[in-house]
């Protein structure tokens, strides 16, 4: 098929182009107002959300606000626990020292106390013994 024969058809489709471009064109200004449509729409849209964005962020404004502050407040409390704890950290110490000492002197008091009764254990018997003697003799 060469081009000769395209112009023949070309010919008989021509009468239809020619009743397709008013069709055509209608089509191109349907598209053309629902784009502007669309872009109205769009634009409606957009505004619409950034009034949302815009008073959603007045609000978490407001909530960040708060929180800071009762961050402010936590800080405060953690860094007196924190000194309160240190505090307690250093009487504990000194307890376990005091309990220390003490537990030596106590173990010095037994040993003497231990001693003593002993001592006192050996005179009893001395003492016995002593008169045991003294009544075999009379």
């Amino acid at each position: 098929m060469g081009w000769l024969d395209i112009i023949p058809l070309l010919q008989k489709a021509l009468p239809l182009l020619v009743r397709g471009v008013p069709m055509l064109e209608v089509f191109v200004n349907s598209r053309g107002n629902a784009r502007e449509e669309m872009r109205a729409s769009f634009d409606q849209f957009t505004t619409q959300v950034r009034g949302d964005i815009t008073s959603h962020n007045a609000e978490l404004s407001d909530a960040l606000a708060a929180n800071t502050e009762r961050l402010g407040h936590l800080s405060s409390d953690v860094a007196r626990l924190r000194s309160i704890t240190e505090a307690q950290a250093t009487q504990i110490a000194t307890t376990e020292r005091h309990m220390d000492a003490m537990a030596a002197k106590l173990r010095l008091l037994v040993v003497l106390i231990s001693i003593l009764l002993l001592l006192c254990v050996a005179l009893l018997v001395l003492y016995g013994s002593l008169i045991h003697l003294l009544s075999s003799h009379a």
